[in-house]
C-alpha cells in the first residue's frame, strides 16, 4: 500500500539529503558567458574562429544554428555513500563545438578553449564552496576540480570538437530546491 508524504518533507529532503544538477549546468553557463570570451581576447585568440556564438545543455535542439562554436554543457550526475547520507559527485563536461566534419585547425581551437575554460573553473571563485549571490544559503557547489579532457567521438553527428572534464561536489545541505524551478 502506498504511502502519502507530507511535500514539504520531500522538499526538506531534496534540500537537505539530495543535491541538484540544474543550478550546476545554469551557474556555469552563466559564468562562462561572463569570462570566457575576455579571457580568450586577452590569451590572443581570433574572434573569428573561437568567440562562442550560442551557449547550451547538452541535448538541446539547434546546437550550432547561430554559428560555430557553440559551448555545451552537460555530463553525468552520480550520487555516492557520504558518512550517513549521500553527496552528489557529479562528471561535467564543458564542449567546444563546432560543425561534425570538424577540421584539424577547428580541433586545436577546440581544444586550446576548453583549457581556458579548465582555467575558469580552477580560479578560486569558481573551485570550492560555491554560493548564488543571492542567497549564501544556496550552495552551488562545494567543489570543483578539473579531471582532464575528452574528444567528442568522430561520429557523433552532431557536432565534434573537445571537452574539459570536471568532477563537481555537491554536499547534502546544499538548500537548492523550492525556488527558481523551471516551468
Amino acid at each position: 500500500m502506498a504511502v502519502e508524504l507530507d511535500p514539504e518533507e520531500v522538499l526538506w529532503v531534496l534540500n537537505h539529503q539530495l543535491g541538484r544538477p540544474v543550478p550546476i549546468l545554469d551557474e556555469m553557463l552563466a559564468a562562462l558567458k561572463l569570462n570566457l570570451w575576455p579571457a580568450l581576447d586577452a590569451a590572443g585568440f581570433n574572434r573569428e574562429a573561437c568567440e562562442p556564438r550560442t551557449y547550451h545543455y547538452a541535448g538541446e535542439a539547434d546546437i550550432g544554428k547561430f554559428g560555430w562554436p557553440a559551448i555545451v554543457v552537460g555530463g553525468a550526475f552520480n550520487t555516492t555513500e557520504f558518512g550517513m547520507g549521500h553527496i552528489d559527485e557529479d562528471e561535467i563536461h564543458v564542449t567546444c563545438a563546432f560543425p561534425p566534419q570538424i577540421s584539424r585547425g577547428q580541433l586545436q581551437n577546440s581544444l586550446d578553449v576548453v583549457g581556458v575554460v579548465r582555467a575558469i573553473f580552477y580560479h578560486s571563485a569558481y573551485r570550492s564552496n560555491h554560493r548564488d549571490p543571492d542567497d549564501l544559503t544556496r550552495l552551488i557547489w562545494n567543489e570543483m576540480h578539473p579531471v582532464g579532457f575528452r574528444i567528442v567521438p568522430g561520429d557523433f553527428p552532431f557536432y565534434g570538437g573537445w571537452m574539459a572534464s570536471f568532477i563537481v561536489r555537491q554536499p547534502p545541505q546544499s538548500n537548492l530546491w523550492g525556488t527558481g524551478i523551471a516551468d
